[in-house]
């Protein structure tokens, strides 16, 4: 590939400024500040764009940098390159307000869609990473003799284990291992230890729930039948008939008067059953009386005589007494038919008193029923309380449980997403570890093949601009690169700053050729050369025209013109 011609239309400090370049190689000559940096930085651009960075990362970046200075509106360039024995224009605008970019096959007179992509399968898969790697060298003045040399030491590993000086595989692995321990650290060792404590928890709980809920539902039952039954026992008091102190109190007044008048009776009929049995008495002296009288008047019938005048006074006493015995008799009829009233009477206040005292013995056990029943009612009441309370602190103990339950489904939760991370983060700590063997046995088998390619490539291209002082480039396992001598191994820490540029050169060149050996890609070095001594420039000079590539060579100096014919 060679590039043909560069406009930079506005770009920079350049304005409507053509450059022609030739296949071999070119020499871009001025003082500093000349502008070489910037004309460097255009193929870079054209080849790749070039991106406005935010924020604060806007200010110093490269399209900052190199803003048109006279601002009208303008942010572009062309160039001209040929490949595969056509010729393409590439025309891009920059500017951020107005950005495109065209390809142009001039061969055949047609634009290439899409743009980048056709420049990317043109530059053979050449990335901007690879491109300030490899092809193109910017200036290494700015950096100190240890930095260089860490810098080759980055160039030359990464290169020999990736195949790209883009990817720093010492740091990716470092990096790695980094996050391998930091992933380590935040696994949570006693998870599963914890998880196990919770469900043997979890499962004493469910036990405890169980338990107590059938307890509930026992106590609920309970109580339910306490309601019933003093529901029922309040409504069988309500039915049941009135039996209350005063009524009792009137019954038993009632029966203590029914007693006494009995007892009265029992003593008014004891006195009419006293027999007087005066009445027959008085009748049979009556009738001695009679016989008496009769056998004086009869048996003595003169008037004169004593016997006459004894009966005349027995007869007389015969009527009195007669008369006293029908009193007397009389008297006696009328006691015994009051008696025999009495006895009617009395018979029927006994009857009276014992009704009053079964009334009143009845309303006695009505009144203690009601008691009875009024202090079960008031124990079953205190007891259906005592339910209540014993129930109540049941639900209590069950609300509790279930709390410390859902408490301990939340812990288990955390803890199972805890453990989902811990296997998450072992599932990452085996990919990282996995990547890690990987690259060793990529980085292996890479630099086994491709290092010890690049060495060898790298070796020959020392051993030529060295002249044969050292014709072999060698990398360690442990990545430290030497030089070789017939005498012995050097350290690059025991080179001079100008063979260790060299060496980087070499690299690169090697590199170069190893990545795109179908396809020779142009090399741009950017002053590069200053801590070259003449001879080494001579034969970097003639290196560099025997590779079959274009050279585009910026620089300060007019050393480089000695040993070129021709320079721009």
């Amino acid at each position: 590939m060679i590039i043909r011609d560069l406009e930079l239309t506005h770009f920079g400090k350049f304005r409507s400024r053509k450059i022609s370049l030739k296949p071999g190689i070119n020499i871009i000559y001025g003082r500093n500040e000349a502008g070489k940096s910037t004309v460097h930085a255009f193929i870079r651009g054209m080849l790749f764009g070039i991106e406005r960075q935010r924020g604060k990362a806007s200010h110093g970046d490269r399209y900052s940098r190199y803003e048109p200075w006279e601002g009208d509106g303008v942010y572009e360039g062309k160039m001209r390159l040929e490949t595969g024995g056509h010729t393409y224009r590439l025309e891009r605008s920059f500017l951020k307000t107005n950005k495109y970019f065209r390809l142009i096959d001039e061969t055949e007179g047609k634009e290439l869609t899409p743009p980048q992509e056709c420049l990317s399968r043109l530059l053979g898969g050449l990335t901007e990473a690879n491109f300030i790697n490899t092809i193109s060298v910017e200036q290494l003045k700015s950096a100190t003799d240890a930095a260089l040399m860490n810098e080759l030491q980055r160039f030359v590993t990464n290169m020999g284990s990736t195949k790209s000086a883009e990817i720093d595989l010492a740091r990716a692995k470092s990096r790695l291992l980094e996050q391998k321990k930091a992933m380590e650290k935040k696994i949570a060792a006693s998870a599963k230890e914890e998880y196990g404590r919770l469900a043997g928890r979890l499962v004493e709980l469910d036990r405890q729930l169980d338990q107590l809920r059938r307890e509930e539902k026992a106590k609920k039952e309970i109580c339910i039948g306490l309601e019933e039954n003093l529901k029922k026992a309040r409504e069988e008091a309500v039915t049941a008939p009135g039996a209350s102190d005063q009524a009792l109190g009137i019954l038993r007044q009632k029966a203590a008067d029914a007693g006494r008048a009995v007892r009265e009776g029992e003593e008014r009929q004891k006195a009419l059953s006293v027999k007087k049995r005066g009445g027959p008495l008085l009748l049979f002296l009556c009738l001695l009386c009679a016989l008496g009288g009769a056998a004086a008047v009869f048996g003595q019938p003169e008037s004169t005589s004593p016997f006459f005048y004894g009966g005349i006074l027995c007869a007389l006493l015969f009527f009195v007494l007669l008369a006293a015995g029908i009193i007397r008799t009389a008297a006696e009829g009328r006691r015994k038919k009051k008696w025999l009233e009495c006895m009617g009477q009395q018979e029927a206040k006994k009857k009276e008193a014992e009704q009053a005292e079964g009334q009143y013995q009845s309303m006695c056990r009505e009144l203690e029923e009601r008691k009875r029943r009024e202090g079960q009612m008031d124990r079953s009441h205190e007891q259906l309380l005592q339910e209540q309370k014993d129930l109540a602190r049941s639900q209590v103990l069950i609300e509790q449980k279930e709390e410390a339950r859902q408490e301990v489904l939340c812990q288990g939760e955390f803890l199972k997403k805890t453990l989902k991370e811990n296997q998450a983060i072992q599932e990452e700590i085996r990919a990282v570890q996995l990547a890690l063997d990987t690259m060793d046995d990529v980085a292996e088998a890479l630099h086994d093949s491709f290092g010890g390619q690049l060495n060898e490539a790298a070796s020959r291209y020392l051993k030529r601009i060295t002249e044969g002082r050292y014709d072999k480039l060698v990398v360690r396992e442990d990545m430290q690169i030497f030089v070789n001598t017939p005498a012995k191994l050097i350290p690059l820490s025991s080179l001079s700053r100008g063979t260790i540029e060299q060496i980087y050169l070499c690299v690169r060149l090697a590199a170069a050729d190893l990545l795109w050996d179908q396809e020779k890609m142009p090399l741009i070095f950017d002053d590069m050369f200053a801590f070259y001594d003449d001879e080494r420039l001579r034969q970097t000079i003639g290196l560099l025209e025997s590779l079959d590539r274009q050279v585009i060579i910026f620089t300060c100096h007019t050393r480089e013109n000695r040993f070129v014919a021709s320079h721009i």
